[in-house]
């Protein structure tokens, strides 16, 4: 949103949670980390080197020598990542779709959601109107329908739809989280009484918010019609603010309550929707208004967790809602940038802080804006995109700052990767965050807020690599152990029978959870791909599993190579593990109520039969 309201974005401070939450995988670590090898990417604004790979470092014995230590510890995990990215406003989907030329488009797409490029992994959607529009609209303009009779998404469809959907045929991975910044005007009391501004201010009416339940039901609705999951959603975006010039709300906490735990939840539920419901959705410096949320037993229950802005106060208060609420999650979704906080420094120490006090995401505004920092409805505007696309002009394309700066995170760290510690700050200008990939390979970020080079070691399992960075300069080092190919022969024990799964088939029979005992058909070689994924391999038939598109997904051990059907995100948490179909983004169930409980990936969340131990097998 516009921030002509703050000159200047509170200096942040990474610190890392206080309750650490101990998550331990049964595969056994590596003994040695010696000759383990290190990619280096550096940005040093100074020189000109931005998201750069250099040469490559290799760890060797710790000697224990004194210095400016880091110490990653892989066992001791956090939070869980849902991953990096940013909003598709209407604004950027305008440039994107009409000021490229198709093939500097996907040019684009690929640089940043693909492999090659940053590979962010989230989107934040507008539901109807914010400031970075061409008009204010909403999906009903028909005053009293509150059936939603004429509710359509058909101003979405010329370009805002289109262009999501191209993001995720780059990152199939990429999870859509949606926020209102208003509901129809027709809905709304005391808002700004000039025809040119229907939706701006204003509250919503307590006789509507059975329709606006039913409104943001038909959104979730009408998107995944168009093959467009949403994964949460937030009522309305900052709810405390009131601005004349595009749409906002105003909600107080008692009204942020009633609507959720007496009309969205139940609507939602009813719908049969797995989508979360996010409170809050505003800047860190009110804790009041989440603590009171999260502390309503009703809402909670609904409620996944809290989502928060960096306009006011710190990411500490992420951490102060954590300890107190455990049980319920923390995003982060959305930062902009723009003349009022442009520095990199500021950029590199916010987006280190924010996961580590507990948020599993990093989600910035506009993922592009023009020359003059618009499209918008507003009458002038400070924000920058992430990327500036000339509209002007046919494929002129910026790749700003932030670009850099989330992909010194978004490239590395993968949707299900877990922030793992890492601890020291002995040269007092070091901020890092560390994160442990499904597959097993390692990343840690590292940025020198100082105004002289630190040289530094990074310890990790009795082993370190040593660096020299520049002043305002940001490196990130990934490593995957051993290349990140090697394999394990382990069994698989769904947790809630305790059987372990076989592969045994006569011919094109699925896997099955129900043997006593491991034998050769119950062996799997587990393959880390490199990709955040993992692969298994029958050991009995030398086939790898695959999910099977055409038989709903079950799972069958016929493949004689891995492909996108053969890949699976896997999820280490309380000594159990999850897998989650890289295909169709389905998890893996043994339980469908038949006489041997057959494996398929088709679950939209992880439940008891969804549960696995992964143990080493002779």
């Amino acid at each position: 949103m516009i921030r002509n309201l703050r000159s200047t974005l509170l200096k942040t401070v990474a610190s890392s949670g206080v309750a650490a939450l101990l998550l331990t995988s049964t595969l056994p670590a590596p003994a040695s980390a010696a000759g383990e090898t290190a990619e280096v990417w550096l940005t040093d604004l100074g020189t000109g080197t931005r998201l750069a790979k250099q040469a490559n470092v290799t760890f060797s014995p710790d000697d224990g020598a004194a210095g400016t230590s880091i110490v990653l510890d892989e066992n001791t995990q956090y939070q869980q990542m849902d991953g990096f990215g940013a909003s598709i406003t209407d604004a950027s989907a305008w440039l994107l779709n009409y000021k490229l030329t198709a093939s500097k488009r996907a040019e684009v797409m690929e640089k940043l959601f693909g492999r090659t490029g940053i590979g962010l992994s989230m989107l934040r959607q507008t539901i109807g109107a914010s400031d970075f529009n061409w008009e204010i609209y909403s999906y009903n303009e028909s005053a009293g329908d509150t059936a939603m009779n004429n509710f359509s998404i058909a101003r979405d469809l010329p370009y805002i739809v289109p262009m999501v959907k191209q993001a995720r045929s780059v990152n199939p991975n990429i999870k859509v989280m949606a926020a209102a910044w208003s509901p129809p005007g027709w809905m709304k009391k005391g808002q700004f009484p000039d025809a040119v501004h229907p939706m701006a201010t204003g509250y919503l009416d307590p006789q509507y918010y059975g329709a606006y339940a039913n409104y943001l039901v038909k959104f979730i609705q009408a998107y995944q019609g168009q093959g467009i999951p949403i994964y949460a959603i937030s009522p309305v975006n900052e709810p405390g603010l009131q601005i004349k010039d595009y749409p906002t709300t105003y909600m107080s906490i008692a009204d942020h309550n009633n609507f959720i735990k007496n009309n969205l939840g139940p609507s939602m539920r009813a719908a049969g929707l797995g989508t979360k419901i996010m409170a809050y959705d505003f800047n860190w410096d009110n804790v009041s208004f989440p603590d009171q949320a999260l502390a309503d037993a009703a809402v909670n229950s609904y409620v996944a967790g809290t989502a928060y802005h960096h306009y006011g106060g710190s990411p500490s208060a992420m951490t102060t809602i954590h300890d107190k609420y455990p049980s319920k999650d923390i995003w982060f979704t959305e930062g902009g940038y723009g003349s009022w906080n442009p520095s990199f420094t500021g950029m590199m120490r916010e987006m280190i802080a924010v996961p580590r006090n507990w948020s599993k995401s990093y989600i910035l505004w506009n993922l592009a804006l023009d020359q003059n920092n618009g499209p918008t409805v507003l009458p002038s505007s400070i924000n920058w995109g992430t990327v500036t696309i000339r509209s002007d002009a046919m494929d002129s394309v910026t790749y700003n700052d932030q670009y850099y700066a989330i992909g010194h995170f978004s490239k590395f760290v993968v949707p299900g990767a877990r922030r793992v510690a890492s601890t020291g700050y002995n040269g007092g200008t070091l901020d890092h965050v560390a994160f442990k990939n499904p597959d097993g390979s390692k990343a840690i970020v590292v940025f020198n807020y100082g105004s002289a080079s630190n040289t530094f070691k990074i310890v990790w399992n009795g082993q370190k690599i040593s660096y020299t960075l520049k002043a305002n300069s940001a490196v990130t080092f990934k490593w995957t152990n051993n290349g990140g190919s090697a394999a394990s022969t382990v069994s698989l024990k769904a947790s809630a029978n305790g059987s372990f799964v076989s592969a045994d088939n006569t011919g094109a029979d699925p896997l099955v959870a129900n043997r006593e005992a491991v034998g050769d058909w119950e062996k799997f070689r587990l393959v880390s791909n490199g990709d955040g994924t993992v692969s298994l391999h029958a050991v009995a038939n030398n086939k790898y599993v695959m999910a099977d598109q055409n038989n709903g997904g079950r799972l069958i051990a016929a493949s004689a190579a891995i492909g996108t059907w053969e890949k699976f995100y896997r999820t280490d948490a309380g000594g159990v593990t999850t897998l989650r179909s890289a295909a169709n983004d389905q998890y893996v169930t043994a339980d469908l109520n038949l006489a041997a409980p057959v494996l398929y990936a088709n679950r939209a969340s992880a439940g008891g039969w969804e549960q696995f131990t992964i143990a080493s097998a002779p």
